[in-house]
């Protein structure tokens, strides 16, 4: 008997390598099909998280339907996963090489950091948003060795995370489990795919939808156009607007130059949607833009000044505050080349994401993207994030209005085409009224100093110059506002005494360019003579939550419902004469506007029945749906047509 046949149970080499295979060493495919399914549900994942935050919080989504908000999601997920498979598909190519073939786990793990480095950022997140809730501090207000606190605490949880991937791919599974169990984690990410693809395709014509507008005309002369203001100025306060307290001596002898709006209002009691309306020429409840988070949405966002001045070559730029004032966080598109010294044109992750998109999809991909790097770069010392609230809060220990007019001063001294500059100044962002005229004094003194250095450039001449504010001192939108324009040689001076309102900024503008205002301009051109006096200016305010503790301003999330939504109260003035609606009450209010110049006839006013009827049309032409609100109509206002307004047919 020979020895083999003495062990006749003993197994061959080949029965061998057979059942290792079974016990737990998995071929190198199924690892990596393995690693294209845990980085497909990673991102969705991380997404969802984000998302979530989105839909249960006060943001653009909150008039969405509901399937649009999971087709954002969806859409978002789908382009961050497709990135990150054609990356680790390159990987896995150059595992097949023959030279590196036997390095091809380093590749495979390497491939594993992507969806650790994703579930370690929503980690932090969730941390972040857990202690800036209860302990009202987070990464982006964290400052010295706190932000090393908090890089710690992620350099732990990346780790953490990726040792995690490395035991999922690493682990011993008999190949006929784990092929199962690949399959199906296969199938439901290939249907998580084909849903969010079917959901691209269905959708990709509203991306291209959403362009440029084009304008009728081209300008007959491009002067230089600087906008400049200072925050919540009142008229009232202003000695060139004949108040006692002589806080503009400059201004008061400039405004011999200019056409001064002597009652002039703004259309948004806030920052944000004041600017968008002035820039626009449209109300707030046309964009549906008053207070941040709101945004501009669709074609919308392409509708304004800035975009036609870009069409006609000139160089935009704006100086003013992050987030409130700041037109690139309001999704202004084409808007300004350089926002605060930064340029908005290179690599714009939403600029590029939604040219595959939609819209709504490509913003919350590139404002969830800018949150994660912004965390990682304030607690890794790259750079500090500007804290928003603080530089209205705290103006001066921040940017500083001598800033500001710094680097106004150096983009006319380096740019060597039209430029158009918008300024917004913060020293008179107050919260004591004794401190108020003094800031008032200061605005008028750096007025002084632009003025003096454009006629030392000898560009004074070749520029049109517009002194504005957003809203008044305690934001709110029944008291007179500045409103001054020089234009080049005072081709048009004097005062405008009939009510004038911050959309009719723009239109001017464009006339004086040779340009006609679109059609959806509501405002209109100053140099085309007086408005009629008993021309109705409309205005918004959100609602905001009250009793808040982390002294910032927030929206009252149990008020944001149909149909108004974010807009709190909505008011119209006629002459001296003002009505405000609270729109969670459906109440009103009126008054007088305070030391009002240049009254009307009160026969001339219209009645309160009247006054509501205006703001009722008014938001029926903006597209809010009033049919289930019970507007306890009484009357008609002479030669109105109440469109779309329950129980007004024929009126």
């Amino acid at each position: 008997m020979s020895p083999t046949d003495s062990k006749p149970d003993q197994p061959s080499a080949a029965n061998n390598k057979t059942t290792r295979v079974r016990s737990g060493q998995n071929p190198r495919s199924i690892l990596w099909v393995s690693l294209f399914c845990l980085a497909t549900f990673t991102i969705y994942f991380s997404v969802f998280m984000e998302w979530l935050f989105f839909i249960t919080k006060p943001s653009f989504m909150d008039p969405l339907p509901v399937l649009e908000k999971v087709g954002i999601y969806l859409l978002a997920s789908l382009l961050i996963t497709a990135g990150v498979l054609l990356l680790l598909g390159v990987l896995w190519l150059i595992s097949l090489l023959p030279f590196v073939r036997r390095y091809w786990k380093i590749l495979l793990y390497a491939g594993g950091v992507i969806p650790a480095v994703f579930l370690a950022v929503t980690f932090l997140i969730l941390i972040d948003n857990f202690t800036y809730t209860v302990f009202h501090f987070s990464t982006l207000t964290s400052e010295g060795a706190w932000r090393g606190v908090y890089g710690a605490i992620f350099v732990l949880i990346a780790a953490g995370c990726s040792a995690w991937v490395i035991r999922h791919l690493s682990r011993n599974t008999r190949r006929r489990r784990l092929e199962a169990a690949i399959k199906t984690q296969g199938l439901v990410g290939v249907g998580i795919l084909a849903l969010s693809v079917l959901l691209g395709l269905t959708a990709f014509h509203e991306a291209a939808a959403s362009q440029s507008i084009p304008v009728t005309g081209t300008a007959k002369n491009r002067p230089n156009i600087l906008l400049i203001g200072s925050d919540g100025l009142d008229a009232d306060h202003m000695s060139v607007y004949n108040t006692k307290t002589n806080t503009t001596p400059f201004l008061q002898a400039f405004s011999q130059q200019t056409l001064l709006a002597e009652n002039n209002f703004p259309n948004a009691n806030e920052t944000a949607g004041s600017l968008v309306s002035l820039f626009t020429g449209r109300l707030p409840t046309a964009t549906r833009t008053l207070y941040p988070p709101d945004i501009l949405k669709g074609n919308d966002a392409f509708k304004h000044l800035p975009e036609i001045l870009k069409s006609q070559g000139y160089y935009n730029a704006e100086i003013s505050v992050d987030y409130y004032a700041d037109m690139t966080n309001l999704n202004m598109q084409e808007s300004f080349v350089t926002v605060n010294g930064r340029s908005t044109t290179l690599g714009s992750l939403y600029t590029l994401s939604r040219r595959v998109i939609p819209e709504d999809a490509a913003y919350f991909l590139s404002t969830v993207a800018k949150g994660a790097t912004d965390r990682l770069a304030q607690i890794f010392y790259v750079y500090t994030v500007s804290n928003p609230y603080s530089e209205v809060t705290l103006p001066l220990e921040t940017t500083t209005d001598q800033d500001r007019v710094n680097e106004l001063m150096n983009l006319f001294r380096t740019i060597h085409q039209p430029l158009f500059v918008h300024v917004h100044m913060m020293g008179t962002h107050l919260d004591k009224w004794d401190t108020y005229d003094q800031a008032i004094t200061g605005f008028d003194g750096y007025m002084k100093e632009v003025i003096a250095d454009l006629t030392q450039m000898g560009k004074l001449e070749n520029t049109v110059i517009i002194v504005y504010t957003d809203h008044g001192f305690t934001d709110v939108t029944n008291m007179r506002i500045p409103l001054m324009i020089r234009f080049p040689h005072e081709q048009y001076t004097g005062q405008i005494t009939h009510n004038t309102q911050n959309l009719d900024i723009a239109p001017t503008v464009l006339d004086y360019l040779g340009i006609t205002p679109p059609k959806w301009m509501t405002g209109q051109s100053l140099i085309a003579g007086e408005p009629d006096a008993l021309r109705p200016i409309f205005s918004a305010a959100p609602n905001y939550r009250t009793g808040n503790t982390k002294n910032e301003l927030q929206l009252d999330e149990s008020k944001i419902k149909p149909p108004f939504y974010q807009f709190g109260t909505i008011g119209v003035l006629v002459c001296q004469k003002w009505f405000a609606l609270d729109t969670s009450q459906l109440s009103w209010t009126e008054g007088i506007v305070e030391d009002y110049p240049t009254p009307c006839d009160e026969n001339s006013l219209p009645t309160d029945s009247q006054a509501h009827q205006l703001v009722y049309a008014q938001l029926a032409r903006d597209g809010f749906d009033l049919s289930g609100v019970d507007l306890n109509l009484q009357g008609s206002l002479p030669g109105l047509t109440l469109v779309g307004l329950p129980g007004t047919a024929g009126q």
